[in-house]
């Protein structure tokens, strides 16, 4: 377990470099895994996700060279099957079951790692919305304990699908299995026999760049319009041209740095990088939230520059599948608490998300949670010596920068989630200047 001592109370300055956008690699890995062909992701995060992936796939037969700046798979010796202990320790995993599948004619499948946001007691995440994914492209699908999945066919084939069909609702076009049922979509349509049309796909990056990934290695992708794709496949025969890809910059971790700035910078934090610019554009919903609050982001391309917020204003925002992330919905709460006046987040997609509220509400924050929304009254008074456990990764991260605009000491317990998702982020806090302690 890790423990963070932080010493709060100090501004911060200077320049970080976002890493790449993890949710997209993990799918780009999948894709990799995929094909007969190379398949190179420029400049992954090190990350334990990362680093998990490509240690089960090398597990399993594939070659997975990991050099600076870039991951290469070759997956023409993939056939073992995935180590399932392994896998159920992150999220990323459950979408190398198609390549499995490919190879072997049988795959199996342990529910998703990593934070526990899901609607139920234990917050597991839930996999029907897979099961029905696999079915619809005629696969067998059984569940051979409360966690794990056998998934059989000898081949895959084509269908027709529309994602909207596993949102909450249709009107929002939001809930937790939409970006999940999207991904799992393409890759079976890439290595199914005939076609398939998605319609309605997720509109984030992590799921609209696979399809021209797809098609640089050799499938037939057609786009019907904005975000809906027809794709031709032969069982994934098609899919032996060497091809890369190259991730914008973390979404997440973007909107990280930027409340960071906001909240604590002495002057100004630059944000510089490659992958910003389609960064930018990614978090166009986040950007308005963030407006609304006062907050100033200046620059575009790979330089931007964040200037502290002298006055900001309460605001009022839903996070949404095609709006704001839920993963930026914690960052996005501690502006409420330095926002004079009532602020109310709502939560469409993981209902789970507010557990950080409790940990915020210990320092001082005035919460009121309902449901799926929360209510802010700021400004905060917040107190210092307080010893936080951090329930999931962007609470982590919420604590952290909480702590760090309190005058004295905070401990964060299980801070060993920040790994899962951020490279280096502590590290990177403390050459801004900040002062943390790993304990």
């Amino acid at each position: 377990m890790t423990i963070l001592h932080i010493h709060g109370g100090d501004r911060l300055s200077g320049r970080v470099h976002p890493a790449r956008f993890k949710h997209s690699v993990v799918t780009a890995i999948a894709v990799g895994a995929l094909s007969r062909a190379p398949v190179t992701i420029v400049d992954p995060p090190d990350i334990v996700e990362m680093r998990v992936l490509a240690g089960l796939l090398a597990a399993a037969g594939a070659d997975v060279a990991c050099a600076p700046g870039r991951m290469t798979i070759e997956a023409r010796g993939l056939g073992q099957d995935m180590e399932l202990a392994a896998a159920g320790a992150i999220h990323g995993s459950v979408y190398l079951a198609p390549a499995f599948l490919a190879r072997n004619g049988v795959a199996h499948m342990t529910a998703a790692g990593g934070c526990r946001i899901g609607a139920g007691a234990a917050g597991l995440r839930p996999f029907g919305h897979y099961v029905k994914i696999f079915r619809r492209f005629g696969a067998e699908v059984a569940q051979t304990d409360a966690e794990r999945l056998t998934i059989t066919a000898h081949h895959l084939t084509g269908t027709e699908i529309d994602l909207l069909d596993f949102v909450d609702d249709r009107g929002a076009r939001s809930g937790p299995l939409f970006s999940g049922a999207s991904k799992m979509a393409l890759l079976c349509a890439a290595i199914a026999r005939g076609t398939t049309v998605l319609r309605h796909l997720y509109p984030k990056p992590d799921v609209m760049d696979l399809p021209p990934l797809l098609a640089r290695m050799g499938a037939r992708v057609d786009w019907l319009d904005a975000h809906s794709v027809r794709i031709e496949a032969e069982g994934g025969a098609a899919l032996a041209r060497e091809a890369a890809y190259d991730p914008p910059a973390d979404l997440i971790e973007l909107t990280t740095w930027i409340v960071v700035g906001a909240l604590l910078a002495r002057d100004r934090i630059v944000i510089e990088g490659p992958g910003l610019a389609p960064a930018l554009a990614a978090i166009e919903p986040e950007r308005g939230v963030l407006a609304r609050f006062g907050v100033v982001v200046e620059g575009d391309g790979d330089t931007l520059t964040i200037t502290p917020t002298k006055s900001l204003r309460p605001t009022s925002f839903a996070a949404q599948s095609c709006g704001v992330f839920s993963d930026a919905q914690p960052l996005l709460a501690l502006l409420a608490c330095h926002a004079p006046g009532r602020s109310c987040l709502t939560d469409l997609v993981w209902s789970g998300r507010f557990a950080y509220a409790d940990g915020l509400a210990q320092l001082g924050a005035r919460i009121d949670r309902r449901g799926g929304a929360l209510t802010l009254q700021g400004p905060t008074q917040f107190r210092a010596g307080q010893r936080l456990t951090a329930p999931d990764l962007r609470a982590a991260a919420a604590y952290v920068i909480a702590a760090l605009c309190i005058p004295g000491e905070t401990i964060v317990d299980d801070a060993g989630h920040l790994p899962r998702g951020y490279e280096g982020l502590v590290d990177n806090l403390r050459l801004l200047g900040a002062r943390i302690e790993t304990l």
